[in-house]
């Protein structure tokens, strides 16, 4: 990660801790998550994902050994599921349920759902009445919006003190 500290302070008469300060300063530094659940088609929707995230600063967090146990756990979990794939669903909402634990200690830990299974108008209206913690609920229709979906949510918390739910399935 670029510090400002360890900037050269002057270059050609320019003090460039300042000029670099500013683009330090905006650098995104929240970490993600994506767990994929399902076929070939939810793993490439994961790294195109992973990409956009990655080219607005978002940092993929790298889970280490003993990290679950310590607590460390990412700022933004995005799981991508499919309806297709046999198991995926059991294994979607156990996680889920697991994910409610981490978001009841820090409401600002960022849940996030996607995939083809999130285009059934039933399960999108299972999570939103048997999940109300999850902040963001895309298909694979609209993962290119996903970035601005996030954005609009961190936006809404740092103005509000109300929780807002981004939909866009």
């Amino acid at each position: 990660m670029l510090l400002q500290e360890n900037l050269p302070t002057v270059e050609f008469g320019i003090d460039i801790r300042e000029e670099y300060g500013t683009i330090v300063g905006m650098m995104n530094t929240k970490t993600y998550r994506i767990i994929t659940f399902g076929c070939q088609m939810n793993e490439h929707d994961s790294e195109v994902i992973s990409g956009m995230l990655s080219q607005r600063g978002y940092i993929e967090f790298a889970e280490h050994a003993g990290e679950k146990e310590s607590g460390n756990n990412p700022d933004i979990i995005i799981i991508n599921t499919c309806s297709i794939r046999e198991n995926a669903d059991k294994r979607f909402f156990g996680t889920l349920g697991q994910l409610k634990k981490i978001k009841l200690r820090n409401p600002e830990f960022t849940v996030c759902v996607c995939g083809c299974m999130m285009q059934q108008e039933h399960i999108t209206k299972k999570l939103r009445q048997s999940y109300p913690f999850v902040d963001v609920i895309f298909g694979t229709h609209n993962i290119h919006e996903f970035p601005d979906m996030l954005e609009q949510l961190f936006e809404s918390r740092g103005n509000s003190a109300d929780r807002t739910r981004v939909s866009s399935v």
